[in-house]
């Protein structure tokens, strides 16, 4: 039966890089789940039907067409791209940074709940001459938004992440007193508004091995974060830490989120114990954008081998914060 909730709530998926494995995930994942809301695929109409599927999918033109229980999809650019499965392309690059622009507008002029992204390729986005080095650096140009963070969610087990993708020799300089203090803010703000939790409680990781053994492996402790934590505290927000890395994370159900000060610190764990069930959102956003826990796999690309799990896990999270 379709309602007015289903119709609704309009959640926008987008392809990915049309060479990797996005278009297989997403109809694999629609497939094996309740229709309990609208999704509209966001690329072009010949990336979907490259895929084999038993689902109707419905071709529209304005947003406004959609049908609820249906499997929409919108493009308004041009649909002449077949696509090479597991190949480096420009083009397939130009078709993944549109597919992201065309979503993100949509969101922002409220036609659409939320936005589910496919992996995409960023060295074909940056050869499409989109100079990013993400998703999240991408859509937080997008909007203006002034910090949007990369929260990695597999239920009860969230982690941020202080960097991202920076080599590990920058990583130093860039956690300081002032990031760290905005980036809890950021993810405190979202914690309360998308999850529903009153006083979030965060743990905040230190940098160097054993938190820096008090200044004896590294200072950044003593001299960034520390005094972070302490600011934190004093604005009422339950920041505690810093925490050597290596064994907070055993302690995840004791804190609504882990702030991890780089990219592996902090995806290494939550991945390692639940790879298949983790979603990326992102906080900070005017709107709710969740993607899986994986890339575009080009190796597997176009043979009908990939697993849309964490897509799966991507798609409800977004209907679940926008219902």
């Amino acid at each position: 039966m379709v309602t007015n909730s289903k119709l609704k709530n309009k959640i926008a998926i987008t392809c990915g890089d049309p060479n990797g494995i996005g278009a297989e995930i997403v109809l694999k994942s629609l497939s094996e789940m309740p229709l309990d809301f609208t999704p509209i695929l966001i690329g072009p109409p010949k990336v979907w039907l490259s895929q084999k599927t038993e689902l109707e999918l419905n071709e529209i033109s304005e947003i406004l067409q959609a049908k609820a229980e249906k499997v929409n999809l919108f493009w308004n650019g041009e649909n002449s791209y077949e696509p090479e499965f597991g190949k480096l392309s420009e083009q397939a690059g130009k078709i993944s940074g549109k597919a992201i622009e065309l979503a993100t507008e949509l969101a922002l002029a409220k036609k659409i709940s939320a936005i589910v992204t496919a992996p995409i390729n960023k060295e074909a986005l940056n050869l499409a001459g989109f100079e990013f080095k993400g998703h999240t650096d991408f859509l937080e140009f997008l909007t203006l938004t002034p910090k949007a963070v990369m929260l990695f969610c597999a239920g009860n087990f969230r982690v941020a992440l202080q960097t991202i993708h920076v080599p590990l020799r920058e990583v130093p300089n860039l956690v300081t007193k002032e990031e760290i203090i905005e980036t809890v803010k950021v993810c405190c703000e979202s914690l309360q508004k998308n999850f529903g939790i009153k006083n979030p409680r965060i743990a905040i990781c230190g940098l160097n091995p054993h938190a820096g053994e008090n200044g004896l492996l590294g200072t950044e402790e003593q001299e960034e974060i520390l005094p972070a934590i302490s600011a934190l505290q004093k604005e009422g927000i339950l920041a505690k830490g810093c925490f050597p890395a290596d064994t907070v994370f055993t302690k995840f159900e004791k804190f609504d989120l882990i702030l991890a000060m780089f990219h592996d610190q902090g995806l290494i764990p939550i991945k390692t114990a639940m790879f298949g069930k983790v979603v990326n959102f992102t906080a900070g956003l005017p709107f709710v954008r969740t993607s899986p826990d994986h890339g575009t796999a080009f190796d597997i690309a176009g043979k009908n081998l990939a697993n849309p799990q964490s897509m799966i896990e991507a798609i409800k999270l977004a209907v679940e914060l926008t219902n």
